[in-house]
């Protein structure tokens, strides 16, 4: 009896299902090869080697001659395999090259035996092949599952982002992305703290290429998302589909990849999904709280891969670009806001854009609710005792007049600054390092605390108890707030610890203050006594 399974150099009208599915994978599999290949490589090696069968897990590829099968087994053979197994929806398979024989039939494979044999294998293997295949179609046709993909906002596009000198490189960095995904930097990697405009600009991409490309599928989705999604896979035994959905996407969105550092298995998949993607000249796009290098428990694989595409920094927006968001939040809402009022929230909250958009919210309703005028003195009232980022504006700051985000001169810099800012201004307590010893001894004494147990050599092994940790935290969240020191002084000063670790903390604190009144008021009472 002969054996029914047909090498995949005989392809014909009628041919056999699995080899069809092969054969369809392989092209995809050398399309997306030939991106990262020279012209004379891909013609010389690629193109000329093809898919001869497969058996069990190993797919045999056959190269024309015994140096171009050494050439691909060294240079292609991971990258190869890798790409089969998505385009197959396979994660155990294997390659092996062999010579092509000069009649293209298929070679023998180790164990095969009587023609029994060889028919027997490949009758299993077919249907799992084809089985496989066409879930990966079905999935490539079919919508991402809701779980495993968060809807874009579609008031965060390029329109409504306002850049300036804080996020000029990252913004730049995303419309590229977006006008060319998976051809120009990739990854992507955005860092910076919550509420600075990554997630803004992570739709923002996402809106430009469903715009551009109606076809291509978007995932976007936090690492804390991928974590649950992973898990609920587990559980409920769909591994494989919760491979083969994310790593058939065409634009990956990752937003704080920090949340999945530590968790070992998560992260583990999460490395081969984003290698897949990449070597399939797939877009991806992370955010995170701090850069790659400072991910703390990630690992180093993950952070050099982070590290080969464009790494662009988010910060805190200087002065115009506050006045300017404030603008253009109050223009979407069609209110009319006093420039005095504009410049003195604007100098009020400084480093949380997210926070800086609330406080307008909560101004104009307090002012629809009780039918008041919005003027200084209302912005006072309602916001003066509920936000504490009252950091001084630097000398820098105070330059008047000055270009606004979208280059035009801004003529709200001329006006008169709020009084009680400009004494915060004039005040020459902030910004230096006494400053920062000041805080430290103050936010001690409140607690009565050794000031040495906060900061300095030592300060991070005593800041993990439980009594230590929390005023540790409330003093470097107001060192953040209310001095200019950068933080990799902080860093040195609170006893040496990481940059990502007075991020956290920052971060953490930040997040606490807007649902803890108790802790607000703490904080308050701090801030009286510097």
């Amino acid at each position: 009896m002969s054996s029914h399974w047909k090498p995949v150099g005989q392809l014909e009208l009628g041919e056999d299902e699995a080899v069809a599915a092969l054969r369809k994978a392989w092209d995809r599999s050398v399309r997306s090869l030939a991106a990262k290949s020279s012209k004379s490589s891909y013609e010389s090696f690629v193109f000329a080697t093809q898919p001869l069968a497969i058996d069990e897990n190993v797919v045999v590829l056959g190269a024309p001659s015994s140096f171009a099968r050494e050439w691909m087994e060294k240079r292609y053979s991971g990258v190869l395999r890798d790409l089969l197994r998505t385009n197959l929806g396979d994660p155990t398979l294997e390659v092996r090259f062999v010579l092509s024989s000069t009649n293209s039939r298929r070679p023998a494979l180790a164990g095969e035996g009587s023609e029994e044999t060889v028919a027997a294998k490949p009758t299993v293997e077919k249907a799992r092949i084809v089985k496989r295949a066409k879930v990966r179609e079905q999935l490539e046709l079919q919508e991402i599952p809701r779980e495993m993909t968060m809807p874009l906002n579609d008031k965060f596009t390029f329109d409504t982002f306002v850049t300036g000198q804080s996020n000029r490189l990252a913004y730049a960095g995303a419309v590229a992305v977006a006008d060319a995904p998976g051809l120009k930097y990739n990854p992507f990697f955005l860092y910076g703290m919550p509420g600075l405009g990554k997630t803004h600009l992570m739709h923002a991409i996402g809106h430009r290429i469903r715009q551009t490309r109606p076809n291509a599928r978007i995932a976007y989705t936090s690492g804390e998302s991928f974590l649950n999604s992973y898990i609920t896979a587990i559980r409920d035994g769909r591994s494989d589909e919760f491979r083969g959905v994310y790593r058939s996407v065409d634009v990956w969105l990752v937003d704080d990849i920090q949340t999945i550092a530590g968790k070992e298995r998560t992260k583990e998949e999460f490395f081969h999904t984003f290698n897949t993607l990449h070597q399939m000249n797939k877009q991806i796009v992370v955010s995170s709280e701090c850069s790659p290098r400072e991910l703390r428990l990630m690992d180093e694989r993950l952070k050099s891969r982070f590290e080969c595409g464009l790494i662009a920094d988010v910060a805190p927006p200087e002065l115009e670009v506050r006045v300017a968001i404030l603008q253009k939040k109050a223009e979407v809402e069609n209110v009319r806001i006093p420039d005095d009022v504009l410049i003195y929230m604007a100098n009020l909250i400084q480093s949380n854009i997210r926070t800086l958009e609330g406080a307008l919210v909560k101004l104009m309703a307090y002012a629809s609710f009780f039918d008041s005028p919005v003027n200084k003195q209302l912005a006072t009232d309602v916001l003066g005792s509920y936000f504490v980022n009252q950091r001084p504006i630097t000398n820098v700051e105070m330059r008047e007049p000055r270009q606004l985000a979208d280059g035009s001169v801004s003529e709200l810099m001329a006006l008169p600054i709020p009084a009680n800012i400009a004494r915060l201004t004039q005040s020459s307590q902030f910004g230096g390092g006494l400053e920062l010893d000041h805080i430290v001894q103050t936010v001690a004494s409140y607690f009565g605390l050794d000031p040495s147990l906060l900061a300095g050599e030592g300060s991070a092994a005593a800041g993990r108890k439980r009594e230590i940790a929390r005023p540790r935290q409330i003093a470097i969240y107001l060192a953040r707030q209310r001095t200019s020191i950068s933080v990799v002084e902080l860093a040195s000063h609170f006893g040496g610890v990481g940059h990502s670790a007075i991020c956290h903390a920052h971060s953490k604190m930040t997040t606490l203050i807007q649902d803890d009144p108790r802790l607000l008021s703490q904080i308050n009472q701090i801030i009286s006594r510097l």
